[in-house]
């Protein structure tokens, strides 16, 4: 059991210093901490009771002099690694850049929620400038609300795996008083534009040596449209992931860039794989993009037999093992766009249109969620949203045509077939008796007397 004493500090009135003993440290040595408490005995021993508590049931927090920028680099270099290199480079970013010139100067153990509250705030509704620096750019919400929740992790680590906070103050910031996104539009084209869109793309294409003068975008963007796959995975896909007998594709990989490691090949974002049927119409556009590639392969040394692992968008024909820049690859598709006068459309674009397209269509959300890579059908839900009053309108033409058989009915026929039920349901015998019972009821001045 903890134990602790009380003091009463010489030439002060009501100061005491208590006193507790702490756990032995790494060394064996014997370790306690002191703190003044201003007011009546019994509200210090009250105090000291409350520690020794918390010692005891092992939710103390030691004080610590460290600032908030050191805890946060901390935690960069140890707990932000394990995750995903491209999550952990946004973190670094909006911390570095946003909390720690902020508030980095803090004790960790003095932040309180409406410090980072204020964060915010400046993000978003930046200060005018004093000294004739330049002003900062007002940041959107969503990037208020990313690194809200950068902070509030590594807020949580130092609570839960360091043990230098007693609560997380961001955590501790209501959800209203939060930032809010205005959530936008997704941008999708309707199924003819869309089959314009890709019919410009392959009769410019199918030109004379168009594939010696620029990278060809109709194959990548018909699959997009068709299967609803990720930029990143499609760029990753390799011809072992293609099974045209069967017409599926297996999604297993998808290229990142980051500026540590610069590009590289890593699991799908739920990590975990999935397989999407394709259409004959896309069988036979792999067909096309692997008979255009085989010289290119046979140059490059790779078995015709089994050339598995090489990439069907490779950057160069003559390089098939290594990958295109996703960005460098969007910035592709964008101008191609523009040419044709399709604007304020992104390559991401294709598979939100393919899931529109889908819903519209009635095929099954869940279905539509597992060609998506979706980890939760509910993000499929949130996302496409914007489907959903067409389809509940439909639920209310069918609803209508259901009630609809009832006025075709008429009420006469209606209770007709009810009394017809209640006979076949309710012996005759008592039927009989009851009625005969409420005659009786009415002779002797009515059912009320009863």
């Amino acid at each position: 059991m903890s134990q602790g004493s009380i003091l009463k500090r010489t030439n002060k009135r009501k100061s005491w210093r208590l006193k507790w003993e702490l756990p032995r440290g790494e060394d064996g040595k014997r370790r306690c901490e002191y703190k003044t408490f201003y007011g009546s005995k019994a509200d210090a021993r009250a105090a000291l009771r409350e520690i020794l508590g918390q010692l005891d049931k092992k939710t103390y927090v030691e004080r610590s002099r460290m600032t908030l920028t050191e805890w946060l680099e901390k935690w960069l270099r140890d707990d932000g690694r394990s995750r995903s290199a491209k999550t952990y480079e946004r973190y670094a970013e909006l911390l570095r850049l946003h909390v720690i010139p902020r508030i980095g100067t803090m004790k960790l153990q003095e932040v309180e929620p409406s410090d980072i509250k204020r964060v915010y705030t400046e993000m978003q509704y930046p200060l005018s400038p004093t000294n004739g620096d330049k002003p900062r750019r007002a940041l959107s919400a969503q990037t208020a609300l990313h690194t809200h929740r950068a902070l509030s992790l590594a807020l949580r680590s130092a609570v839960e795996d360091a043990s230098l906070l007693a609560v997380n103050p961001a955590a501790k910031i209501k959800k209203k008083d939060r930032p809010k996104p205005v959530k936008e539009l997704v941008v999708v084209l309707p199924a003819e534009k869309l089959t314009g869109l890709l019919a410009a793309m392959k009769h410019e294409e199918s030109q004379p040596g168009y594939d010696a003068v620029e990278w060809p975008m109709y194959p990548i963007s018909a699959l997009a449209a068709g299967t609803g796959m990720r930029l990143g995975e499609l760029l990753a896909m390799r011809l072992c992931d293609v099974d045209l007998n069967a017409k599926r594709i297996t999604v297993s990989r998808s290229v990142e860039a980051t500026k540590e490691h610069g590009l590289r090949i890593k699991p799908p974002k739920t990590n975990k794989p999935r397989t999407v049927p394709i259409p004959e119409q896309l069988v036979l556009i792999v067909r096309a993009v692997v008979s255009s590639l085989c010289d290119y392969w046979r140059q490059a040394g790779i078995n015709l037999e089994s050339p598995q692992e090489a990439l069907l968008f490779p950057a160069s024909r003559h390089e098939p093992f290594v990958p295109v820049a996703p960005v460098l690859a969007s910035q592709r598709f964008v101008m191609r766009c523009r040419r044709y006068g399709v604007h304020g459309f992104s390559f991401h674009g294709l598979r939100h249109t393919h899931a529109t397209l889908l819903i519209e269509r009635g095929i099954n959300v869940k279905v539509v969620s597992e060609r998506l890579g979706h980890s939760k059908i509910g993000i499929t839900m949130d996302t496409y949203a914007h489907v959903l009053p067409d389809m509940q309108a439909e639920a209310a033409d069918v609803s209508g045509d259901i009630l609809s058989s009832l006025d075709a009915a008429g009420t006469t026929g209606y209770k007709r077939q009810l009394e017809s039920r209640i006979v076949e349901v309710v012996p005759q015998q008592v039927v009989d008796l009851t009625k005969r019972r409420v005659g009786r009821a009415v002779e002797c001045g009515g059912l009320e007397n009863r």
